[in-house]
């Protein structure tokens, strides 16, 4: 599972591949962009029949490595934002087994997020809730999440600066 010291070596890899500049940070709502797009990709990857994880140019691929993506970028988030992670005692109904029903639900929580944006701590209640979410899936369909994390979070800190993206 996630932990907070996890959570500060995904958001110092960030920041040191520019992604937290002083002057460039993105919003709030631009990072929850980011975030549905991640959740977007996912859904792609699976609707295309991609393997759960797959490796090309070294680079780590698949339906279960763009849900590791939500996880990091809601723990980077959960980090700038200065939110310390803890698992919220909520439990997902799974018995759906419809793929795109759970990234539709992750997509409402990722908005959740962003309309509770200036209410608190509730925006990192939600990105906390959208972590874990993700990690149920994973449990519910047997998958190493963490490791899966582990090897993506690897392949990013060799990439170059900001990813070679504009934010």
């Amino acid at each position: 599972m996630l932990t907070n010291e996890k959570i500060a070596a995904i958001h110092a890899n960030a920041v040191a591949h520019g992604f937290w500049e002083p002057g460039s940070e993105p919003t709030f709502g631009e990072y929850c962009a980011l975030i549905h797009e991640e959740i977007s990709e996912a859904f792609s990857a699976w609707r295309n029949g991609e393997p759960d994880e797959y490796v090309v140019d070294d680079k780590p691929e698949g339906v279960w490595v763009e849900l590791a993506d939500v996880v990091i970028r809601s723990a980077d988030a959960m980090a700038a934002w200065k939110y310390n992670f803890r698992i919220p005692d909520v439990q997902v109904d799974l018995r759906r087994d419809s793929f795109g029903e759970f990234t539709s639900v992750l997509h409402f929580f990722v908005s959740e997020a962003y309309w509770h944006n200036s209410v608190g701590d509730t925006k990192g209640v939600q990105l906390c809730l959208i972590v874990s979410i993700v990690y149920q899936f994973a449990d519910h369909n047997n998958i190493d999440l963490d490791a899966i994390i582990d090897r993506k979070c690897e392949y990013n800190a060799t990439r170059p600066w900001r990813h070679g993206k504009r934010m």
